[in-house]
């Protein structure tokens, strides 16, 4: 198991499936578990709705930025969610024309 495919199966899985994924995980070896997407794994349900969820990529990516306090300069407006519930600094830019 890899951890961005353990990341995006929890992110699509219910809660209560959730809970039992990640027991099961504790016996599953895994080739790598950076510590970025660790972290987004336990910040995604932040910004997931019902009719809104940000997409798992994007929480990986902001994670970066957190780890290296850096300001993210984009054009996606998914890290405006982001923003709303951690501490993401983001420059949202708009299309010419």
């Amino acid at each position: 198991m890899t951890e961005p495919v353990m990341f995006e199966t929890l992110r699509a899985a219910p809660r209560l499936q959730r809970l039992r994924i990640l027991r099961y995980s504790t016996h599953t070896p895994f080739s790598q578990r950076p510590l970025r997407c660790a972290r987004c794994r336990s910040a995604g349900p932040g910004v997931r709705r019902p009719s809104f969820q940000v997409p798992g990529m994007d929480l990986v990516v902001a994670q970066a930025c957190l780890h290296h306090q850096a300001e993210l300069v984009t054009f996606d407006g998914h890290y405006e969610r982001i923003a709303q519930v951690s501490p993401l600094k983001v420059r949202l830019l708009k299309r010419a024309g």
